[in-house]
C-alpha cells in the first residue's frame, strides 16, 4: 500500500492521478476532489475490454490539484506521458493510497477549469480496472465519515457486498491475533450468502472488520494476522436459516472451520 504524505487532508478522500512505464505504483503527480467513472458508468464502444479485462470508458476527474497553466507546463516539458500506463488512486485523510486501478492507452478528452472553484479539470479515456459496485461511495463514507457502529453492512445492496469486504480487507491486513477468542453471529441476519463475511468479520475485527471475503480467504484468515491466532469458537445463532437458503457454502464453512481446529456452536 503506497502513501502520499504530502496528499493528506483531515477527514477527505481524494482521487491521485499517477503513472509508471513498468506498470509500477508511484506516487500521483496531482490529485483530484473527485472522479466520477471508476466504477465503469460511462463506458465507451459499449464498454469493449481489452485482453487483460479492462473496459473501455471514460473518466471526469474534478478540482485538481495544480492549476491549468502547471498541467500545460508539465505536459509541455514531457513530465507527463500519456503513452505511459497510468493509476488512480483512492487516497485517505493519511495521505495513504488505499486503492488503485490501473489504465491504459489513457487519452485527453478534454481539459480546462472548473466552473466552479476554477481549478483543473480532466475528462480521459483509456481501459479501466473498474472498481466494484458502489465501492467508490462505500470508500468516499469510510475515509470521510469513519465507521463506529454495528450492522452497517445490513444495509448493502447485493452487488456491493464484495466492495464492502475488499475494504474492510485493506484496513485490517495485520491485524493483532488473539487467542481464545469468542464471537457470535445471528443466522437471521445472513439473508444473502456473502453477509456471512459481513458477519463475521465484524465479530473478530469490529464494526467494518474483515476476516475473509470467499471460502479461500476464510480459510487464510485462519493462518494468522486477521486477528484469529488459536482456540477461537464461533457461537452461530439460528444457523438453520443460512443453512437451508445456503446449504453448499454452510457445510463448506463448517468444514474450514473445524479443519482448522477451532469450535463451531450451532444453535
Amino acid at each position: 500500500m503506497c502513501s502520499a504524505k504530502r496528499y493528506a487532508q483531515l477527514n477527505k478522500m481524494q482521487i491521485g492521478f499517477g503513472y509508471n512505464d513498468e506498470w509500477d505504483e508511484l506516487e500521483p503527480f496531482v490529485t483530484f476532489k473527485e472522479c466520477k467513472g471508476m466504477e465503469g458508468e460511462f463506458p465507451l464502444h459499449n464498454g469493449k475490454e481489452d485482453s487483460f479485462g479492462l473496459k473501455e470508458c471514460e473518466l471526469r476527474l474534478i478540482s485538481g490539484s495544480i492549476g491549468l497553466d502547471q498541467f500545460n507546463s508539465m505536459f509541455s516539458k514531457g513530465e507527463i506521458d500519456f503513452g505511459s500506463n497510468f493509476f488512480i488512486y483512492i487516497i485517505d485523510s493519511d495521505g495513504v493510497n488505499r486503492r488503485s486501478c490501473g489504465m491504459t492507452e489513457v487519452e485527453i478528452l478534454e481539459i480546462g477549469l472548473n466552473k466552479n472553484d476554477k481549478t483543473l479539470g480532466l475528462k480521459i479515456s483509456g481501459y479501466l480496472s473498474c472498481l466494484e459496485k458502489g465501492e467508490y461511495g462505500l470508500w468516499k463514507n469510510r475515509i470521510e465519515n469513519g465507521l463506529n457502529r454495528l450492522g452497517e453492512w445490513k444495509n448493502l445492496q447485493p452487488e456491493e457486498i464484495m466492495a464492502w469486504l475488499r475494504i474492510g480487507l485493506s484496513y485490517n491486513s495485520g491485524t493483532n491475533d488473539r487467542s481464545h477468542l469468542k464471537v457470535e453471529i445471528n443466522g437471521d441476519d445472513l439473508t444473502e450468502e456473502d453477509y456471512f463475511y459481513c458477519a463475521l468479520g465484524e465479530a473478530v475485527n469490529g464494526p467494518g472488520g474483515y476476516f475473509g471475503l470467499n471460502l479461500d480467504a476464510l480459510d487464510d484468515c485462519f493462518c494468522g494476522d486477521f486477528g484469529v491466532k488459536s482456540d477461537f469458537t464461533l457461537v452461530w445463532n439460528n444457523h438453520s436459516n443460512y443453512k437451508r437458503l445456503f446449504p453448499k457454502k454452510f457445510g463448506i464453512i463448517k468444514e474450514i472451520i473445524e479443519d482448522k481446529g477451532q469450535t463451531l456452536i450451532l444453535k
